[in-house]
């Protein structure tokens, strides 16, 4: 795999604890800093603190106290987002929670149980790479 030194820190969102665990390890052994918070609404806080030190936020969309649409909503709202790339992790497959996603500025939707950790690791570089490549 390309070297990872273009991509420092990521963003996990989820609340699931032992997910996040287990991406803490994927990321790690592609030299990748990890972060995590358990809500929408820790999301929004931290955004508020210091919206550009990610590179990558990996979000998921059922959570407590604020889910990943509503906090989604919020960060566009006070343009708290920046050049910050945001990918979509959930077990919602359905089209709509798909669209709603995008239209909200996420990069990508990758449904979690679809793919082992390691290939989600894989194409979450992947697609920044590619979208962070391509001329604008």
């Amino acid at each position: 795999m390309k070297n990872n030194s273009d991509i420092e820190k990521i963003l996990i969102v989820d609340d699931d604890c032992f997910i996040c665990g287990i991406y803490e390890k994927v990321f790690g052994k592609e030299g990748v800093e990890i972060e995590t918070l358990h809500s929408g609404k820790e999301l929004v806080e931290k955004l508020r603190e210091n919206k550009n030190e990610f590179e990558i936020i990996l979000l998921d969309i059922f959570m407590p106290e604020m889910d990943g649409f509503e906090a989604l909503e919020i960060a566009h709202e006070e343009n708290l987002i920046g050049d910050t790339f945001v990918i979509v992790l959930s077990n919602q497959a359905d089209q709509v929670a798909q669209k709603k996603a995008m239209k909200l500025g996420a990069k990508r939707f990758i449904v979690k149980s679809s793919f082992l950790p390691e290939d989600i690791a894989k194409e979450v570089l992947k697609t920044y790479r590619e979208h962070t490549s391509s001329p604008k």
